[in-house]
């Protein structure tokens, strides 16, 4: 949109000569920034930038004084007057006068200021001989002369060669804005007094409204000048709704003919202002309406888009063209027929197009955005509405609906050729519109059409305008249908309805009951006559209505849980579905699906059960359904609604159940495996298949041909103890292990092998169960994912102790973990070489071990009797195992707490939600249990019960809920703070054990080491002590291989001397040769160094070849002696003492009172 050609505000200067050298610098501060300007009512503006307009100043131009407002802008509202006079004598004969003359000729004009800028060169005010001019300086004597009313009208312009002085600038602007500040407001106060005036006059005769006008927009002008458009565009406003008042009286007098008859009114910018002299016009009183509401419009347009609005243009033109629309309709007997459709066409056009170059330079917020897309969207709507018209009239549309809606009254449009009497004779001028109505070919028409309408639907879905786009496009479809392109036509009606049905437009009453059975029949034929192709998939909106109502838990019902379904059929036919499906997902996006097939749909509501073949527990959100009618599938998403639909899935006590768990036996070192259960419950199966995925990583499956399995009996949820058959599970290319028939309550287990990476570290493996079987003639499925616990709650580490007849095993058992271990027995297997000829007994039924506590057992073992070396010298083996038998604390309170919550479900008839209560007991209900506190008090404290937590636990169970809150209320009365009596009732058989294997490694030669002390009970400490170091060789434990007693073995023996104890005289470490059997004989020699009991050394026999594996048992290991202190005595002969005189006497040291030496002759040291 481009600017308005109004006239800047201008600035004139006098004395070319200075004003060359300075104009530069001048312009160069130019726009005129940060002006204030405060109204007469004390509204303070900001002026961020004006331009101004600088001209020579003519003393020849006089003002005249009923000028329109835009000569009255062309006089200046500052005058400048720049003098550069350096000598007083020259200023006082020459220079003063000029000035004198030129404010004289500034004053006698009105609203005009002026200022006296004095230039000063640098050489000049920094020459000291004028500097010290006592006279004083010019610009003194101009002040003195030119001061008027207290006003400074004079600034001194301080100039450098380089560089101007910033500060002298700055001021010189400071007056400027000032000066020109001071005359806008005379002109604004001028206007308001004229207008006041003139408007006061409105009922005398004579008044003219057109004076009026130029008087308003005088002032309208004048604030557009100084860039306030607000301002400016207040007085359009207030101009308009005079106008309409005018309008209202029918006061035209005024202005002349309606007008609208010059070539191109129909087509020209609306927003256009220069096609023709408007002020002219209304100044000459000869305007018509057509011209002057146009003019009225556009300045209004012009103004916001300088404001940068064009949300407000395109309103505003909306506003405008709709309400003078209906004026040049009353006077279409003047302009002419179809000139209305052309001018509002063009004038939408022209507004659409201006706002969207206004809009490209202009930034938006998104709700303005929107605004702007909504607005657009109705100008070029209504732009479209006029080519449904023309195109009616011209044939190029058919005369029904909904291309009638934009005609005032459907009626055959009369023909082209046909022109109605009394009206002009008109042609459009409009190149866009003669081309496409003008041409019997209608291809240009729907080009044009097309377009204009894909413009207003980008914009309509630019602003949220759902149903304006719908109706688009159902216009452009009615097109493509009309045009015979039922392909295009279909891919546009086909979405219509169910989007109007998604927006609730439901309502089908519009069709009499006649026409909507024969719809309804129409959509049951086509349904079923379609046979190829892709399926179609519609909404169930507008036609049908669905709702998943609730899952229902019905224990009676072989078949497990359904869904109940409500579907309405709001037409007035009865239909008959193929399959009706609900797709349920869970949080690991797996999904379960409910259906029913061959039902009857009435009219009305219906009521429907689906069942699922698959029996997957848990917690599920309905994703969608689907209802297929031959080639037609009805869908509904409702992951789309604000409100998802949570069911809880059960097992079901009748249907089967499989589930993997950890095996109550763990041998380590061995192969790993699960055990793997399946439950028939109330199911008699007849084939099946089981497949196991294991869903962690590093968790695999090794292969095999077959799988042994045990089936047990299950009579009101105990196992029985007892086998009823075994049996041999093959297992198919695919993986699958074939499953046999099976009976009601039967239990069929196996063990099947794993390899993973496991250890100490606890972890837990996943693995997701799928059992495929047939029952009844029907093919069912279950699914389940368990999780299983994989780790060692406890470690052992063990010590031998060899003798020369038995070994000593110490076994210490550890906590790994945090869970206290009830130990309930230990054993220690034998193996082939060892006999077990001593065992612990453990000093209570059980041991409780805590954390950083451990439990030792020591056993006795001796060389088996009846081990055979000629059978075993293959593979002899002397591992042997320790099993120990425990269960933990933790295992202990679950078993407790599952009975306990059974047995209430039972007497509720809720067991169907067993498997989840307890999976949530575990996480949630025994959160808050201390195991250590238990263990050591034997009472179990379940701490506060949180139903807030309950309530959020079952809210996907429907009708349940309440049920089982009360369950839970009933399970923490009864279970909290239960006695170790209590628990042991239900978990005493609870028991799980694990093998460690035990190496105890063979030795070919046993050295028994013994150092025989002289005197052992004489021991002085610093004498000598003589030792006989005597080592005996035995093969007792050579169990692999009968040493031969001719062969000789070489040893050296090393004694561990502690130096701050002991001396040694003699070999601390020595090399010899034996043989079996033999004893060898040393010397050593040992000195103590300290008195009391000291440790015999440490003495080890090693062999210097790494094919000989000796042990050693040193008798005097931990052997104390007691070394006693040297004894002598000695004879000490003293002379007798003479008796000490005092010298000094008195009352002193010594003196009398203080010492007394009688008796001093009586001391005999001897």
């Amino acid at each position: 949109m481009g600017a308005h050609d109004g006239k800047k505000v201008t600035v004139t200067y006098f004395d070319d000569e200075i004003w060359l050298s300075v104009a530069d610098a001048f312009k160069s501060h130019l726009p005129i920034r940060n002006l204030h300007w405060k109204s007469a009512k004390g509204t303070l503006r900001n002026i961020n930038a004006l331009d101004i307009e600088i001209k020579r100043f003519s003393p020849d131009s006089t003002e005249k004084q009923h000028m329109m407002p835009e000569t009255l802008l062309e006089n200046p509202y500052l005058n400048l007057y720049f003098v550069n006079c350096d000598d007083n004598d020259a200023y006082r004969t020459v220079v003063r006068q000029k000035i004198r003359d030129w404010t004289n000729i500034v004053t006698s004009k009105r609203n005009q200021e002026w200022l006296i800028v004095y230039v000063t060169k640098q050489e000049t005010f920094r020459n000291a001989a004028r500097y010290f001019n006592m006279k004083g300086t010019v610009f003194d004597k101009i002040k003195a002369d030119f001061s008027i009313n207290k006003r400074e009208r004079y600034v001194q312009l301080r100039l450098s060669d380089n560089d101007e002085d910033y500060e002298s600038w700055q001021e010189l602007m400071s007056k400027v804005k000032e000066g020109i500040l001071i005359s806008f407001d005379q002109h604004v106060v001028q206007y308001e007094e004229d207008i006041r005036l003139f408007d006061s006059q409105r009922n005398m005769i004579g008044w003219n409204y057109c004076r009026f006008f130029i008087l308003k927009e005088g002032l309208a002008l004048t604030f557009e000048a100084m860039n306030l458009y607000e301002e400016a565009l207040v007085q359009y406003e207030e101009l308009e709704a005079s106008f309409s008042q005018v309008l209202k009286d029918r006061a035209l007098a005024w202005f002349g003919s309606f007008g609208a008859t010059d070539h191109k009114d129909d087509s020209a910018n609306i927003l256009d202002i220069k096609k023709k002299n408007y002020r002219d016009l209304i100044m000459q009183n000869t305007i018509p309406e057509f011209d002057f509401r146009s003019y009225l419009f556009a300045r209004q347009c012009q103004l916001l888009g300088r404001l940068q609005r064009p949300v407000d243009i395109c309103r505003r033109a909306q506003l405008f063209i709709s309400t003078f629309g209906r004026a040049i309709k009353e006077q279409q007997t003047i302009v002419g027929e179809h000139f209305l459709e052309s001018w509002i066409y063009s004038s939408c056009m022209s507004v659409v197009n201006e706002c969207e170059e206004l809009f490209s330079f202009t930034s938006l917020d998104d709700h303005s955005l929107m605004a702007f897309n909504a607005a657009k969207g109705e100008l070029l709507d209504l732009a479209r509405k006029q080519l449904d018209k023309l195109g009616i009239y011209y044939k190029h549309l058919p005369p029904s609906l909904p291309f009638t809606t934009a005609l005032s009254e459907v009626t055959h449009p009369t023909s082209p050729d046909i022109e109605s009497e009394g009206k002009r004779k008109f042609t459009i001028t409009n190149k866009e519109l003669i081309e496409a109505i003008e041409i019997t070919d209608y291809q240009k028409f729907d080009v044009l059409y097309l377009s204009i309408t894909n413009r207003a639907l980008k914009a309509y879905e630019g602003s949220t305008r759902v149903h304006s786009s719908y109706r688009l496009s159902g216009d452009v479809a009615a097109l493509q249908f009309h045009r015979k392109n039922y392909e295009s036509a279909a891919q546009l009606m086909e979405d219509l309805p169910w989007r109007y049905g998604e927006q609730g437009w439901t309502n089908h009453t519009l069709l009499s009951n006649d026409d909507a059975v024969f719809y309804s029949e129409e959509v049951k034929k086509r349904c079923k006559s379609l046979e190829k192709g892709e399926d179609i998939v519609r909404p169930f909106k507008p036609m049908f209505t669905v709702s998943v109502t609730a899952m229902v838990d019905d224990i009676t019902d072989e078949d497990g849980p359904y869904l109940a379904v409500e579907l309405t059929n709001l037409l007035p036919t009865s239909y008959t579905f193929d399959e009706l499906v609900v797709h349920l997902v869970n949080s690991q996006s797996e999904g379960i699906w409910f259906g029913v097939r061959d039902q009857e749909l009435n009219p009305g509501s219906n009521k429907y059960k689906l069942y699922s073949d698959n029996s997957a527990s848990g917690n599920y959100v309905a994703e969608n359904i689907h209802m297929s009618m031959g080639k037609v599938v009805f869908m509904q998403n409702f992951l789309n609604e604000n409100k998802k639909k949570s069911f809880r899935i059960n097992e079901h006590p009748a249907v089967l159940r499989a589930q993997i768990i950890a095996p109550n036996e763990i041998q380590v070192g061995e192969q790993q495996y699960f055990v793997a259960q399946i439950f028939t419950g109330l199911t008699n199966i007849i084939k099946g298949t089981l497949t196991l995925d294991p869903l962690s990583e590093g968790l695999t499956f090794p292969q095999t041909d077959k799988y042994h399995a045990v089936v047990k009996i299950v009579d009101h949820g105990v196992i029985s103890n007892e086998i009823d058959s075994e049996v041999e599970l093959n297992v198919l290319e695919n993986n699958q292990v074939q499953i046999p028939p099976l009976q009601p309550n039967k239990l069929i287990q196996f063990n099947v092998p794993y390899d993973c990476n496991w250890g100490a570290i606890e972890h837990k493996e996943q693995i997701k169960v799928t059992v495929m079987y047939d029952r009844k003639a029907k093919s069912r499925i279950f699914t389940a994912v368990d999780t299983v616990k994989i780790w060692l709650p406890l470690t052992v580490t063990e010590l031998n102790i060899f003798r020369e007849n038995c070994l000593f095993l110490k076994m210490d058992v550890t906590l790994n973990g945090c869970i206290p271990v009830r130990i309930l027995d230990t054993s220690l297997v034998p193996s082939k070489v060892y006999d077990v000829v001593d065992s612990p007994s453990l000093a209570s039924p059980t041991v409780n071990l805590f954390v950083k506590q451990h439990a030792s057992f020591v056993y006795k073992l001796m060389r088996s009797k009846d081990y055979n070396l000629s059978e075993h010298a293959k593979s002899p083996s002397t591992q042997i195992r320790f099993v120990v038998t425990y269960r933990t604390l933790q295992d202990e309170v679950e078993k407790f707490v599952e009975y306990t919550l059974n047995k209430l479900l039972e007497s509720k008839n809720l067991l169907q939600h067993s498997r989840y209560l307890l999976e949530n007991a575990k996480e949630y209900l025994l959160k808050a249990v201390d195991y250590v506190t238990y263990g050591m008090t034997d009472v179990l404290d379940l701490g506060e019960l949180n139903l807030v937590q309950c309530e959020s636990l079952f809210m996907a169970h429907g009708v349940f809920k309440d049920s089982l809150i009360e369950v839970v209320k009933e399970f923490w009365q009864i279970c909290n703070h239960s006695s170790y009596v209590d628990i042991i009732k239900v978990s005493d058989d609870l028991k799980s054990s694990i093998s460690f294997p035990v190496d105890v490694p063979s030795s070919k030669v046993l050295n028994t080491v013994e150092l025989i002390i002289s005197k052992p009970n004489d021991l002085v400490v610093g004498e000598p002590c003589h030792c006989r170091l005597i080592i005996r060789h035995s093969s007792y434990w050579d169990y692999a291989f009968q040493t031969d007693n001719n062969n000789s073995f070489e040893f050296y023996y090393d004694v561990h001397v502690d130096f701050d104890n002991w001396l040694l005289a003699g070999h601390k470490k020595l090399c010899f040769t034996s043989k079996v059997g033999e004893t060898k004989e040393f010397p050593i020699t040992l000195v103590p160094l300290k008195t009391g009991f000291l440790l015999v050394p440490l003495i080890r026999i090693t062999s210097p070849s790494p094919n000989v594996f000796s042990e050693t048992v040193y008798l005097n290991n931990a052997e104390q002696v007691l070394v006693r202190p040297r004894t002598q005595s000695a004879t000490f002969f003293i002379e007798q003492q003479h008796r000490i005189l005092s010298i000094h006497s008195g009352a002193g040291f010594g003196g009398p009172g203080h010492h007394n030496d009688s008796g001093l002759d009586d001391i005999n040291i001897d």
